[in-house]
This record gives structure tokens, C-alpha cells and sequence, in this order.
């Protein structure tokens, strides 16, 4: 199988992805301005993604995404093969990414809004395709809001969650990261009720998608720790 198609399965670590949740409940007062705002905080979010100005990009992602940003990074550094494949799909290649492509001194000496502002600074989340998108329809509850994503290419979400924090909308990653990506999907309706085969597609996938992204490949030695916990 061609490793582009592999690759549009499942995105980069920090590249944004879907979130599932639409609110039952009608836009309260003040709603249209709230979503202007989520409007505007997604296009500086945007432009700093496609300028790599990280430190600009990790004040704009909520607390949740960066305490999920620490796990990954957790698990990139003392994870086991046993730990990683009990980890969701999302949460798996986002450590095992880390781990390829960060070193681990280096990525123990990165608290969660550094780590972020360090891949982004660094282009490892590969936003190229975030050119191409906008928000649609936003729908806003107290601190919550959804908005549609309106693409003029394939992308791989259809809405985007944020979280209203200290005065200002950022987007939260948590659902997806909890949630069943398009790899789950693929791999489960080509294998059904056979969970052991599943994970061993998975694997195989998140790996060549990782593979794809470096000019020196991987091997079975990405699921060695580089560290032991302390």
C-alpha cells in the first residue's frame, strides 16, 4: 500500500484535528459576538501555525491540549510498548512522533507551552494543509463552542472545539484525542471483532506514516524508551 494514503489517515501530533460534539441548545444572547471571536482566535492561531511563531500558537491552544501535549511528551520519553499501545489512537502518534523526532534531553527540558511552541517552530507539525481551511458555522455555549470547518480540499475534521480561557477562545484538543480517529475506522472495518489484528494495522500505519515524514525511516526500536521513568 502506497504510504500516501496512509499518511492522510492520521495527522501529525499537533496538527488540529476533529471533534465530534454539536450542542443541542440555542445560541444564547451576545452569542454572534462570541463567535466572531472564536472566528478571530482561529486565524491568528492559523497564521502562527503557517509561520511558525510556536510561542504565538501554544497561548492559543487551551490548558487541556497542553497538559495532552505533556502526556504525549511523557510517554515519548518512559513509555513501554505495553503503555503505548493502551494509549488512544491520537495520543499513540503523537508519542511516538515526539520520540522520532525530538531528542530526550531535549524533550524532557520542555514544559507543555515550550513543547508546543517547539514543534511548531520547527515545522514538525507539517500545517501546509491548514492553509486551506476556514470556520463555517460557529455554535457557542457559555464557554464552549464548536464550529464547522469549511475546507476547499479533503481535510481530515469537520468541526473544531474551543474553550473560553481567561477571556479568550482557544482550541481544545481533548475529544479528538480520546476519540476514534479515521485510522480506527479503517482498520475496524477491515478487520471486525478481531482486536489483536487491529492493533498490529494500527501499528503498522502510525509507523509508516511516521516513516514518511523522515529522511532516515524507523525501526522496531521506536517502542524502546529512550529513558526509565524516574
Amino acid at each position: 500500500m502506497a504510504g500516501n494514503w496512509r499518511c492522510r489517515l492520521i495527522s501529525r501530533p499537533t496538527v488540529f484535528l476533529i471533534f465530534g460534539l454539536i450542542f443541542a441548545f440555542p445560541p444564547a444572547a451576545g452569542a454572534a459576538g462570541e463567535a466572531d471571536a472564536v472566528r478571530q482566535s482561529f486565524q491568528a492561531l492559523k497564521t502562527a501555525l503557517l509561520q511558525d511563531r510556536g510561542d504565538d500558537a501554544a497561548r492559543l491552544v487551551s490548558r487541556s491540549t497542553l497538559a495532552l501535549s505533556d502526556r504525549a511528551r511523557d510517554l515519548a520519553l518512559y513509555g513501554s510498548q505495553a503503555e503505548l499501545e493502551s494509549q488512544p489512537t491520537a495520543i499513540l502518534a503523537a508519542a511516538l512522533s515526539l520520540r522520532q523526532s525530538i531528542g530526550p534531553q531535549k524533550l524532557r527540558s520542555l514544559p507543555p507551552h515550550d513543547l508546543v511552541a517547539y514543534v511548531v517552530d520547527t515545522n514538525l507539525t507539517r500545517d501546509g494543509p491548514v492553509a486551506g481551511i476556514d470556520l463555517g458555522g460557529v455554535r457557542v455555549d457559555q464557554a464552549s463552542a464548536i464550529a464547522d470547518v469549511v475546507s476547499d480540499r479533503p481535510f481530515p475534521v469537520s468541526q473544531l472545539q474551543f474553550a473560553k480561557e481567561e477571556g479568550f477562545w482557544k482550541l481544545d484538543l481533548t475529544d479528538i484525542a480520546y476519540g476514534q480517529t479515521a485510522l480506527d475506522k479503517f482498520v475496524a472495518a477491515l478487520a471486525p471483532n478481531n482486536s489483536a489484528v487491529q492493533q498490529s494495522m494500527r501499528n503498522e500505519l502510525i509507523l509508516a506514516m511516521i516513516s514518511a515524514s523522515t529522511e532516515t525511516g524507523i525501526d522496531g526500536s521506536i517502542w524502546q524508551p529512550p529513558l526509565r521513568r524516574p
